[in-house]
């Protein structure tokens, strides 16, 4: 549930590739790129075949010296009489050169209030989701984010930091990690089991046994790094904000404990699912996050269903959260659960005032939909209804529903709707806006996914969708079924073809091979019949 401009949005251009600036460097020297109509990058040559490239500007090979020779040059340096611009541009250079001293010292004395590490990432790297936790060459195993975190250990009196944002960095390593450093403050000799147990019941559910063993497992993580640290560092709050991910006992631990130390934490996204013998009930989260930011939620638990109590302590943290627009509940809602649970359910996210995303995935809502439904009357933009085992009246009933119309995507895949396309044509003529609409693996023959692909033919917004089978069709199929997606003049990806399991083959790399060449004929006809744009997955 990416934040998405649907109007803006280019689905046929690889994102990982066009992330990567048309440059790239190496020591003193630029080497300028370009790219295919594919996406791939190249380096321009000259005539002799020899890559084109040029110096880099006088300021940058100046903040190389500086970051790359730290000890005679840092020592001396006033922040506060600095540019202000000066840090964030060495910080960047830092991260780029991987001198990992020099980010240390940058952070531990940062002189302006918020360090946005996602703006002070150079351009080059920020294609790669890892760079943070990645180990680099030569450093003994450290990362990126090893460095960050010692200087936020050590920040020194200078430092007029109050706010670090990790927002935007996707990896999952993230949360583990920056959830950790409220222990890794505590003095060693403090952090005993009863201490540690004492603090942790106020807010989570957690057995003595279990913080015996967690305390044990991180001991043994940081032993030869411990007396390195600066611990019981005294500073001013500082706040991390981060995307969280509430699935590891690392997170919890590290958030209830946060105000024995320094840190605070905040985020503007939070998933949550259950870990084995510790408990964060949804009601708590407000006194373990700043939540004045926070916007969107997953929630997974495939047995809440069966626990009434359980399932209203959810939605009464829910309601604790005012700006909450995206909610997500993947195997979580299923109508074979307590027989009053879908409509608790829906009674409670009809409460949310500012919901415009909910995803459902793999709920079984089968017979239950309108139940939903009927209860959302805000402005949904997203509804993901994929395998929900949903029936004809449910389908039928997303066409009744008085806010359909809104929908800028629509996910109905792997829902058996082989009596329902009908219904689904209908549903296309009340989304006049519709982006994004998928009805892949839905057990459609090819001529009942002709009759939907005709039917979005109208709709000037699409630009993404799934018409994938289990099988795949003829070639004589599917090149009818493309002719059809090409007067789709907004369309910019379709997902038509199988998985490569599903291809003819002795063993995966042949049924992966075969796939290919199934693709390349796709291609193919799509150029020949005007529409080379459309890029097919």
């Amino acid at each position: 549930m990416d934040d998405i401009d649907y109007e803006t949005i280019r689905f046929n251009v690889n994102e990982s590739q066009s992330r990567h600036p048309l440059w790239m460097t190496e020591a003193h020297f630029i080497y300028h790129l370009y790219r295919d109509a594919e996406g791939v990058l190249s380096c321009h040559k000259d005539t002799s075949g020899e890559p084109v490239c040029s110096p880099r500007h006088l300021a940058n090979l100046c903040m190389n010296k500086l970051v790359c020779d730290p000890g005679r040059v840092f020592g001396h340096m006033k922040a506060r009489a600095m540019p202000g611009g000066i840090y964030p541009a060495l910080l960047s250079e830092a991260i780029f050169q991987r001198e990992l001293h020099t980010i240390n010292f940058l952070v531990s004395t940062w002189p302006t209030t918020v360090l946005d590490l996602q703006s002070a990432m150079p351009v080059e790297d920020l294609s790669d989701d890892e760079i943070l936790t990645t180990p680099v060459e030569e450093k003994d195993g450290l990362t990126i984010l090893d460095c960050v975190v010692y200087a936020l250990l050590a920040l020194r009196p200078q430092s007029n930091l109050k706010m670090i944002n990790f927002s935007g960095f996707t990896d999952r390593k993230l949360s583990r990690e920056l959830s950790r450093l409220p222990l890794l403050w505590m003095n060693p000799d403090d952090r005993t089991v009863d201490r540690i147990h004492d603090i942790l019941v106020r807010t989570i559910d957690i057995s003595r046994e279990k913080v015996q063993k967690y305390l044990n497992r991180f001991n043994l993580i940081y032993a030869n790094m411990d007396p390195y640290i600066k611990h019981g560092n005294q500073f001013e709050p500082v706040t991390i904000i981060l995307d969280c991910k509430i699935t590891l006992d690392d997170v919890p631990i590290g958030l209830g404990l946060q105000y024995e130390t320094p840190f605070r934490f905040g985020c503007k996204r939070v998933w949550m699912e259950p870990i084995p013998e510790i408990s964060l009930p949804m009601t708590g989260i407000n006194q373990v996050l700043e939540l004045r930011d926070l916007t969107q939620v997953e929630y997974s638990d495939p047995h809440i269903c069966h626990d009434m109590d359980k399932l209203g302590a959810l939605m009464e943290g829910l309601h604790l959260l005012p700006h909450l627009q995206a909610l997500s509940f993947p195997n979580t809602i299923h109508s074979d659960g307590h027989e009053n649970a879908v409509k608790y359910f829906a009674s409670g996210i009809g409460k949310l005032p500012m919901l415009r995303k909910l995803n459902l995935a793999s709920c079984n809502l089968r017979e239950q939909l309108d139940t939903i439904l009927s209860e959302l009357t805000q402005d949904i933009t997203y509804l993901n209804l994929r395998d929900c085992r949903l029936c004809d009246d449910d389908i039928v009933n997303i066409r009744l529903w008085n806010n359909v119309t809104g929908l800028k995507e629509l996910n109905l895949s792997r829902n058996n709707l082989k009596t329902s396309h009908l219904a689904v044509g209908d549903i296309l003529q009340a989304v006049p806006t519709i982006g994004c609409f998928s009805v892949s693996y839905c057990s459609l023959s090819n001529s009942q996914l002709e009759t939907i692909a005709q039917k979005c033919i109208d709709l000037k917004n699409l630009k993404l969708l799934g018409l994938q089978s289990f099988t795949p069709p003829v070639m004589e199929d599917m090149e009818s079924l493309l002719q059809i997606c090409s007067l789709i003049d907004s369309l910019q990806k379709c997902y038509i073809l199988p998985d490569a399991f599903a291809f003819p083959g002795g063993n995966s790399a042949f049924r992966y091979e075969n796939r290919m060449l199934f693709t390349a004929n796709c291609e193919t006809f799509l150029q020949q019949i005007g529409r080379p744009d459309i890029d097919l997955e």
